[in-house]
């Protein structure tokens, strides 16, 4: 994640899995996009959120993100 801006992480990896056309859900897509967060951002997301398809991470990264600042 460049920059510190989540939701425009969230768009670039959305785009580049549609791209390479992809499944977005598939789990390693899911641990790469985990992955490339702020390793604090990330244990928070697991911590609190659990979450587990892409759409869960994506919304526990938006969530917690203020947390993280």
């Amino acid at each position: 994640m460049k920059g510190g801006n989540v939701d425009q992480y969230i768009a670039e990896f959305q785009q580049l899995v549609h791209w390479a056309n992809l499944n977005v859900n598939d789990a390693g897509n899911t641990r790469m996009f985990a992955a490339r967060l702020p390793s604090k951002l990330a244990d928070t997301c697991i911590d609190i959120s659990h979450p587990r398809t892409f759409a869960e991470w994506a919304k526990a990264a938006q969530q917690h993100y203020n947390g993280y600042l």
